[in-house]
């Protein structure tokens, strides 16, 4: 994702898969000096919806992207009650926090700041579009819930919210193992599912100091082919009117 002539390096390959979780640490604005960006910084410290991976590639070059989004409604429940994520303001939050970082982020390597018209463009032409990456859904959804399940229980419980969001970060971190550890996503491809490698590990030079290698195994992710759906006119054009 190298900078090249004043926009990103991107692949036509690549389907730029992202998805917003809740994150619980704020942003260190110890690390930015230009005031422009601490003040849109400190304009988002409230906001904890975060985009994983930060795809500010394909916002400020105007590309397209797909967002991850559950099939269903993201519930948990909390007594004799049933808690939800609300999808609404979730994804409006977490699009200006992306918009937001690919200001900062990009203007720190170009000389010019994110164009209104490529911000716009990049979201009419990702807005609809679904990658059919179950699995993927399936750990968004079970990061979503983890944050109900801890955070969300101790406020409303007038519980210890620092030990909440340690067991947060814990749950988080023990979906990620998994997935690492099983190395296997679900995709659908022409409504067939089948199971894919994450990554392969192949034997490769890693430089331990100057001048000296080692052979190791590294890690080498895989290539995925995934189905990508315009759900333009689908339940999800809401997003259209809130939006656009």
């Amino acid at each position: 994702m190298s900078p090249t002539n004043n926009e990103y390096e991107i692949f036509k390959s690549d389907a730029a898969p992202f998805f917003f979780y809740i994150d619980v640490l704020p942003v260190d604005l110890t690390q930015y000096d230009i005031p422009h960006h601490v003040e849109i910084l400190k304009s988002i410290q409230s906001n904890p919806i975060m985009p994983l991976p930060l795809r500010v590639d394909r916002v400020y070059n105007g590309e397209p992207s797909i967002l991850i989004r559950p099939r269903e409604p993201v519930s948990f429940p909390l007594g004799n009650k049933t808690l939800f994520i609300n999808p609404d303001p979730f994804i409006n939050q977490g699009i200006e926090k992306l918009i937001y970082l690919t200001e900062v982020r990009a203007s720190r390597e170009f000389t010019y700041s994110l164009k209104e018209d490529n911000a716009k463009k990049w979201w009419n032409s990702t807005k609809y579009l679904y990658g059919k990456l179950r699995t993927l859904e399936e750990d968004f959804s079970a990061f979503l819930k983890a944050y109900i399940h801890t955070l969300v229980k101790s406020k409303m419980e007038s519980g210890d919210l620092l030990n909440a969001a340690c067991e947060y970060c814990e749950l988080v971190k023990d979906i990620c193992d998994k997935r690492i550890q099983e190395n296997q996503i679900l995709v659908e491809v022409k409504e067939k599912e089948n199971l894919t490698d994450l990554y392969k590990m192949k034997r490769g030079k890693v430089i331990e100091k100057i001048f000296k290698r080692e052979d190791r195994k590294l890690l080498y992710p895989s290539y995925v082919d995934i189905e990508i759906i315009d759900l333009e006119n689908s339940e999800f054009s809401y997003l259209d009117e809130k939006n656009g």
